[in-house]
């Protein structure tokens, strides 16, 4: 899959500031350099609305990881379980889902998160 072209030259000060908090929330799951989150919003035809989504993933990662003891391979499924699901369905996301840790149980659980 090509990336979108580049639709904003820069992005203001305050999704710059929202950028950083969601590379910050991510980080132990998501390997992408801050620079990497910026250019893909940049290609976002509408990166308030993208970072916005993302902010939304991130408050569910965070508010189901700060619930319980999860290891990084735990966490890592979370992010994708929410991830995907901010893409799709539930269902469409649990039939996608390749877990390491958690079950499609626990996945639904996370799901209500979002």
């Amino acid at each position: 899959m090509k990336p979108n072209e580049i639709q904003h030259e820069q992005l203001s000060d305050e999704q710059l500031r929202r950028t950083k908090k969601l590379h910050e929330t991510f980080a132990e799951v998501d390997s992408s350099s801050l620079e990497k989150w910026i250019d893909n919003f940049k290609r976002d035809a509408n990166p308030d609305s993208e970072i916005a989504i993302w902010e939304r993933v991130a408050k569910a990662y965070t508010s189901y990881c700060s619930r319980r003891q999860l290891t990084l391979e735990a966490k890592g499924d979370v992010f994708q379980a929410l991830v995907l699901r901010s893409l799709t369905s539930d269902e469409e996301a649990i039939k996608t889902l390749k877990f390491k840790v958690l079950s499609a149980d626990e996945a639904r659980k996370i799901m209500r998160e979002y």
